[in-house]
């Protein structure tokens, strides 16, 4: 972990992750290393990954985290996930997890995968336990999301004190586009100018 790191134009894949798909691509923060506030992952590929594309996890809360212009194609489940119609209930993911990030953006991503893969992918959660600064905490814009949620697409969980989600366009493959988690604390959700539809019901 370190600040003000930029990871810009990289195009990562796997080889459909042996076991479970809860393993992560890239890293941010004291349990990966240290405080890395200001951390930025833009202009990114990720090509049919089975795994968490990024995840900020640690003790303390980040400062300051930008996901911005990513492309996602055809996420899909690890090797040890089940064949069936559905993935096994322990391989849920997020693609993306913002975990204990505050005065973030997840803006201008596009992720698409095939309708009906029952992947148990949830593009993006958002969980802080307690907000650094009054000003907005979260913002999720201008993304661009086809069939690759099933059950949940964004979750936000927590002490999020203000979040604005808007001009976003999002075709879950099944189940909630924005989901306010049971540990959600209150504050401020604005919701506009967003499309959002189900393509499997």
């Amino acid at each position: 972990g370190a600040k003000d790191v930029v990871i810009d134009g990289f195009r990562f894949t796997d080889t459909r992750t042996a076991g479970s798909s809860i393993q992560t691509l890239i890293g941010a923060g004291g349990n990966y290393g240290g405080v890395a506030d200001g951390v930025e992952i833009r202009n990114n590929t990720f090509y049919e990954v089975s795994r968490t594309a990024f995840y900020t996890n640690g003790p303390t809360v980040i400062d300051g985290v930008d996901v911005l212009d990513n492309r996602a194609v055809n996420p899909t489940r690890a090797n040890g996930c089940g064949t069936g119609p559905v993935a096994v209930s322990s391989c849920g993911r997020q693609l993306f997890n913002m975990w204990r990030a505050d005065n973030s953006r997840f803006s201008g991503n596009v992720v698409v995968a095939l309708p009906g893969n029952g992947d148990r992918v949830r593009v993006l959660s958002i969980d802080l336990p307690g907000a650094i600064a009054p000003e907005l905490d979260v913002e999720i814009s201008r993304n661009t999301i086809r069939n690759a949620c099933v059950f949940t697409c964004i979750s936000l969980v927590g002490g999020i004190s203000d979040v604005l989600i808007s001009d976003n366009d999002v075709v879950t493959d099944v189940g909630d586009v924005v989901l306010l988690h049971p540990q959600f604390r209150g504050g401020t959700v604005t919701i506009e100018r967003n499309e959002f539809s189900a393509s499997n019901g």
